[in-house]
């Protein structure tokens, strides 16, 4: 006898599509005629692949949480049933590409997708869940270059030289003398009818403003800039000389019984308002600075080089 024949009676297809690594994988498949010639049967895919907003806080999270899970398991969930290693899915290029044509779907060369039974998904849990299983690739498909890899280390190694070389071209000494014979004094700003031009540093930008110059012997005194107008009481005068660990110091002052004149100074000391002179590390450039800090920072160098 045959069965009764229903109009809400379901059946099954099956198709597989070759997966397109490169790109978007295209289904396409001729649906057969439906039992009973019913033309107005209506097929439905069971399995729908699409695009989800992908959150990176969630993700982070769940990442997270999988991880601390993971330490708590076995690795033995790493095999599927049978006993054997599954292949674990690659990752693709997710960039727009053409879509594959129909006579490129029927290859072989890739791994077939079952719509009716998808695989099984696998735990990359436990303690070896570093282990990365590489499924045959075939031929051509990653025949682009990926650029060489670059470790934390040799970053860091990279960025540490860069400060180094910045540190030795920021330093004071670092003024070469020029070029003209006999000259024992020089500034970073050249000279002007052979004399050397002496420009006022950090005018209105801090509580410090001084002069420089370079000599290739200690000055006894500083030259002389009575005719500079910008010369102002408590400006310091730094005198670096090459090869010697700090620059010599001298400040502006004035007194009762004296007129405005260069007084010798030195790291440590203090000015009226308490303020103590530092100098700075890389530049080797005075700084009126507060006490207590000062003290640290004198402490902590001198613990460094051993002083």
């Amino acid at each position: 006898m045959a069965p009764l024949r229903r109009r809400n009676s379901s059946f099954r297809f099956a198709a597989s599509v070759p997966l397109n690594p490169d790109g978007i994988t295209e289904v396409r498949f001729r649906l057969p005629s439906a039992p009973w010639r019913i033309r107005s049967v209506q097929p439905t895919i069971s399995r729908v692949f699409k695009k989800r907003p992908v959150s990176l806080r969630r993700l982070k999270r769940s990442v997270l949480q999988k991880e601390a899970e993971a330490d708590s398991e076995s690795d033995d969930e790493i095999y599927a049933s049978d006993g054997t290693l599954p292949a674990l899915a690659m990752d693709v290029d997710r960039s727009p590409s053409p879509v594959a044509s129909a006579s490129a779907a029927t290859s072989t060369e890739f791994a077939n997708i079952d719509l009716n039974n998808p695989p099984r998904p696998i735990s990359r849990k436990g303690k070896d869940r570093e282990l990365v299983l590489y499924p045959s690739v075939p031929s051509g498909v990653h025949d682009r270059k990926s650029p060489a890899p670059t470790s934390a280390s040799t970053a860091r190694l990279t960025r540490t030289l860069s400060r180094a070389s910045i540190s030795e071209e920021s330093r004071g000494s670092s003024v070469a003398p020029p070029e003209s014979r006999g000259r024992t004094l020089w500034t970073r700003w050249g000279e002007k009818d052979g004399e050397p031009i002496f420009v006022r540093r950090n005018p209105g930008k801090g509580i410090t403003a001084w002069w420089e110059a370079f000599s290739t012997a200690p000055l006894r005194v500083p030259p002389d800039l009575s005719n500079k107008r910008d010369l102002a009481l408590g400006d310091v005068f730094c005198n670096h000389i090459p090869g010697t660990e700090s620059p010599k110091l001298w400040v502006w002052a004035s007194s009762k019984h004296q007129s405005p004149h260069w007084k010798s100074l030195a790291e440590g000391d203090a000015r009226e308002d308490g303020k103590r002179l530092y100098i700075t590390p890389k530049r080797q450039d005075p700084s009126w600075v507060e006490a207590e800090w000062c003290y640290k920072q004198i402490l902590k160098r001198q613990r460094t080089t051993g002083e």
